[in-house]
This record gives structure tokens, C-alpha cells and sequence, in this order.
């Protein structure tokens, strides 16, 4: 029998409704043991759009994991990982605060492999850029207003 452990991370923004369900399984000794999905849904009004990426599994080359809640303050700091975790790989990031007017900004480099994907909040006014390994790599991108 396999161990698993669920993450589970939803949010509403701003009037329109951004549901996001990132769901990350964890289970332990057996190929595939990574199991992402996500949803993004947008209802403003006028515009409906949604995006859906099922049950798409991965290879964790080797276990470690490590989830925690850390304090950040004002000044950049390192997100601490624990030795358990030898190499990044997929990870879920979850702003706890409920006051309206606080923010976390989490500088990130994502490498996106086949058939990986990254759903999450950007930075308002950041530049994004993106470099492929081989030239004519097709990247879907779907960014909405905040």
C-alpha cells in the first residue's frame, strides 16, 4: 500500500472568481509518484475561461520532502529546505495571512519540462521572460488581470 500525502491550495481574487485547485500526490516507492493537477477558472462578467491539466505524473528520482510554514520578513531571505530534499523539484506555495493589503514575493526560476506546467500568482508589474534549451519550443501561456 502506498503512503500519500494531499496538498490542497484555493484562492478567490478581486470580484471575479480565480479558482485555483493545485493538488500535489506523494507517494512513496513506486515510479510515477508525483501527481500534479490544476484548474484555473475565470468568471468576470463578460469572460468565462478555464484551463485544466489532469493527473499528469512524474518520476520523483529520489524521496525527500519537506513541508513547513515559515515566517518572512522584510528583507529577502532564503526559503529554508530541508536536507531531506537534495534537488528541487515540484513545490506549492500558499500566502497564510488574510490581511488584504500583505504580500510575499517569491522570486522564482521554474524549469519546465515536457508535459510540466506552473499555475500561480505573478508578481503585478515583473517582467517574465523565458529561454528554451532548443530554439521554437511552444510554451502556453494564459496570464489574466489580478
Amino acid at each position: 500500500m502506498k503512503a500519500r500525502k494531499q496538498i490542497t491550495a484555493g484562492a478567490a481574487v478581486c470580484g471575479a472568481v480565480f479558482m485555483f485547485l493545485f493538488v500535489i500526490l506523494l507517494a512513496a516507492h513506486a515510479a510515477d509518484e508525483i501527481t500534479a493537477t490544476a484548474k484555473l477558472k475565470v468568471e468576470n462578467g463578460y469572460f468565462e475561461g478555464e484551463r485544466v491539466i489532469n493527473n499528469v505524473d512524474f518520476d520523483q528520482g529520489a524521496s525527500g520532502s519537506d513541508w513547513h510554514i515559515q515566517q518572512i520578513g522584510t528583507n529577502s531571505e532564503a526559503i529554508t529546505v530541508v536536507s531531506d530534499v537534495s534537488s528541487n523539484g515540484w513545490a506549492l506555495f500558499r500566502m497564510l495571512s488574510t490581511n488584504s493589503g500583505e504580500y510575499v514575493d517569491v522570486s522564482l526560476t521554474l524549469r519546465l519540462r515536457p508535459g510540466y506546467f506552473f499555475l500561480g500568482p505573478l508578481h503585478p508589474t515583473n517582467a517574465i521572460n523565458a529561454q528554451a534549451s532548443t530554439n521554437g519550443m511552444n510554451l502556453d501561456v494564459w496570464i489574466n488581470n489580478q
